[in-house]
């Protein structure tokens, strides 16, 4: 289990799950004569507070896990390829665990009911994660036929197509990405997708859950990663 920037823990160009490539926050916006993003000058020291804060909360959540549930985090992935067991199953079994996670983390971060920021920005699934979800909702799946990686930006701003009235319509069933994506900043202020850059706050990276989840999936026939939206399009 490691934390840094979110940058770093959701942009891995080696993989094809991304996750969240939101929580990457700096007020910006684009100038017109040199075409790229830049700072707000107005909120630079408050960015660079609310950094210096959220990596704070990050290390003290670290700290605060029981050591039962860090050494379970760590070893989840020994543990699921060792296990002769479906990988829906396995899945299970890694949500819940990523559940105490979350549980844990309560008190350090800004997450919360109504809270919806991360909900409009790329979110990288699975194929069998899109199944569950079509099974759930009646929603028509798209599948994917290959992995698909968008820029970070492609759904910026976008809402998730099980958001409705800023609230999760499908939260017991969610996928991985947005289980494990939690903000260490006390509000949704440097969430929101108009305030993104390449440049984040702290994070944790839930190293077991991860690479747990990324070989369960690897042992399912033709998984594809792709964005929850690519599955279910308009």
């Amino acid at each position: 289990m490691t934390w840094g920037s979110a940058q770093a823990h959701f942009n891995d160009v080696r993989a094809p799950f991304d996750g969240h490539t939101g929580c990457q926050e700096v007020a910006t916006k684009l100038s017109p004569l040199k075409g790229f993003i830049v700072m707000i000058a107005a909120d630079q020291q408050r960015f660079r507070d609310a950094v210096a804060a959220s990596k704070a909360r990050a290390s003290s959540f670290i700290a605060s896990i029981p050591q039962d549930l860090a050494k379970r985090e760590d070893l989840i992935g020994e543990e699921v390829l060792r296990e002769n067991s479906s990988a829906k199953s396995k899945l299970g079994k890694l949500y819940r665990l990523v559940e105490e996670l979350g549980e844990a983390a309560k008190p350090f971060i800004a997450c919360g009911k109504g809270c919806s920021a991360c909900c409009r920005m790329n979110v990288t699934i699975s194929s069998m994660e899109a199944e569950r979800l079509a099974q759930f909702s009646k929603k028509r799946l798209v599948r994917a036929d290959r992995h698909i990686k968008h820029d970070p930006t492609r759904f910026a701003g976008v809402a998730c197509p099980f958001l409705v009235e800023n609230a999760c319509s499908v939260y017991e069933i969610r996928p991985y990405a947005c289980r494990a994506h939690v903000s260490f900043d006390t509000d949704a202020y440097w969430c929101e997708p108009e305030r993104a850059y390449e440049e984040g706050m702290g994070m944790v990276s839930f190293d077991g859950t991860k690479s747990a989840y990324l070989a369960i999936l690897a042992k399912v026939p033709d998984s594809r990663f792709a964005d929850i939206r690519d599955f279910f399009p308009g």
